[in-house]
């Protein structure tokens, strides 16, 4: 018998809580804000590494000044990805943040934000 019983409530709970992580931790879509063109910016290096870790699910760069990054389609606003990404890695000023992550829940955009905090330390 166990001695610490859950029911059913509890473990609809439990398992709520498991799939809101699992966006963050296993992402099936990321769309990463901010990506740059530019070897070296925090952007360019997330966006690489994320293809060369061997990430096996659609990245989608968003930059509103570039057209492809490392042989990927950028999209101009988290708006334009459809279906909605799991994740969105955001690295912009800090100035931008408030009116990006509203654009992204009006739009039902991404599930899940994940803001680099060197990229608002500015």
């Amino acid at each position: 018998m166990n001695p610490f019983p859950i029911n059913r409530k509890e473990r609809g709970r439990d398992m709520d809580i498991v799939h809101q992580l699992n966006a963050i931790f296993r992402p099936k879509s990321v769309a990463v804000i901010g990506a740059s063109p530019t070897a070296g910016k925090l952007g360019y290096d997330i966006t690489y590494n994320l293809i060369h870790a061997g990430f096996a699910g659609p990245i989608y760069p968003v930059n509103p000044k570039a057209d492809q990054i490392l042989g990927l389609t950028v999209y101009k606003h988290i708006s334009d990805i459809a279906p909605p990404p799991d994740l969105a890695v955001v690295i912009v000023p800090a100035k931008a943040v408030p009116g990006l992550r509203k654009r992204g829940k009006k739009a039902q955009n991404f599930r899940k934000t994940w803001l680099i905090r060197r990229a608002v330390m500015e």
